[in-house]
């Protein structure tokens, strides 16, 4: 079974020693809509540059919950090889979330932000959409270190020429794909700041190598001590806290074998 937490969390002062009252990441999972099984993973940021970023931010966020809670992704995930059935029903429903963000932000850029939406069907597959600045990384440990891949990286300098955010009506703006992995046992989705916690090996090969802190992570939410999650990235990792200068959002999913099942 799936276990899960979301969280935000406050980095080292920012510029001046000076933080915001109002923190611009709002971060959430839930159960997909007619798909018990299934869980959906949301992360947004609001751009720093924009006046209304926390507002923008927590529309994004309600809107996705709103949509993907409505959604039936029941029929695509049932049918056999349809990998292209569900994926466009993803397309569709994500693309509510959009046009609903337009329709109430009037694409103002006062709305800045980023959005990151990831389905998990199962434990080999998960779709993804996103605008923006996220990171993806996906666990195959089957309970020990893990060797974890990095899907999305940030494109600072495309988000911040407002390009790639959700208040942008080109249709390229948004990634979306389909990722199939072996018997994957964690998510976790962040707006940004995770980057700091993976390392790229040499070799050439697309693996992370993950630090302890990401793999406590997965550990605290298998084990549904979630609260030892804020503890941990606030004060237990000095090397992510001094390198991160901003909130960071993060939302994690966990597979937690079922009691008397073998890990």
């Amino acid at each position: 079974m799936w276990t899960s937490h979301s969280t935000t969390l406050a980095g080292p002062s920012g510029l001046g020693g000076m933080r915001k009252p109002v923190p611009d990441d709002q971060v959430g999972v839930w159960r997909a809509g007619g798909y018990p099984a299934g869980r959906i993973l949301c992360v947004a940021d609001g751009l720093g540059s924009a006046t209304r970023a926390s507002e923008a931010a927590s529309l994004a966020l309600g809107l996705a919950r709103q949509y993907t809670t409505m959604a039936n992704f029941s029929t695509s995930v049932e049918e056999p090889r349809n990998d292209g059935a569900l994926l466009r029903y993803f397309v569709e429903v994500t693309g509510r979330v959009q046009t609903e963000f337009l329709s109430q932000t009037k694409a103002s850029t006062e709305y800045g932000t980023t959005l990151a939406i990831v389905l998990v069907v199962n434990r080999s597959t998960l779709l993804v959409r996103s605008w923006g600045d996220s990171l993806l990384i996906v666990g195959d440990s089957n309970g020990e270190t893990p060797r974890m891949k990095r899907l999305l990286s940030p494109e600072r300098a495309e988000t911040l020429s407002g390009t790639s955010t959700l208040n942008s009506k080109d249709p390229e703006a948004s990634r979306t794909f389909i990722y199939r992995g072996n018997s994957f046992d964690s998510v976790l989705l962040s707006t940004d700041g995770l980057e700091f916690m993976v390392h790229q090996p040499s070799g050439p090969d697309e693996d992370f190598a993950v630090t302890d802190a990401a793999r406590k992570i997965v550990e605290y939410v298998r084990d549904q001590r979630p609260h030892l999650v804020d503890a941990l990235l606030a004060g237990e990792d000095a090397s992510w806290q001094a390198r991160k200068r901003d909130d960071c959002g993060i939302s994690v999913v966990a597979w937690k074998e079922p009691r008397g099942a073998r890990r």
